[in-house]
């Protein structure tokens, strides 16, 4: 009830309206996908990478908080790589995709 008081009284009412008129009749483009490479793929290498590597160093690294450094850093490289091999991918074809977008 507060919010439609708050509505009421605001001079911009009409203009809100209009945004959300808008933006429900938005036609664009999924960004889904977008967001999975941006944020999903580079949280879920590092995860796995870190639990492959501890696996890996809990024979051959006997300290506890070498072997969780080691650990660390190898996923943090693997992440590393893993963004930067999603930025070459996305430059090599998303510059194909914009053209016949273009045309």
């Amino acid at each position: 009830m507060s919010e439609l008081q708050n509505c009421e009284n605001c001079a911009h009412k009409d203009g809100c309206k209009e945004v959300y008129r808008r933006m429900s009749q938005y036609d664009g483009p999924s960004v889904l996908g977008r967001v999975f490479c941006a944020f999903v793929i580079p949280l879920l290498s590092f995860i796995i990478s870190l639990g492959v590597l501890q696996y890996m160093f809990e024979k051959s690294v006997s300290s506890e908080n070498q072997r969780i450094f080691f650990s660390f850093l190898g996923a943090l490289i693997v992440t590393l790589m893993v963004i930067t091999a999603i930025g070459v991918v996305n430059r090599k074809f998303g510059k194909y995709r914009q053209r016949e977008l273009c045309h």
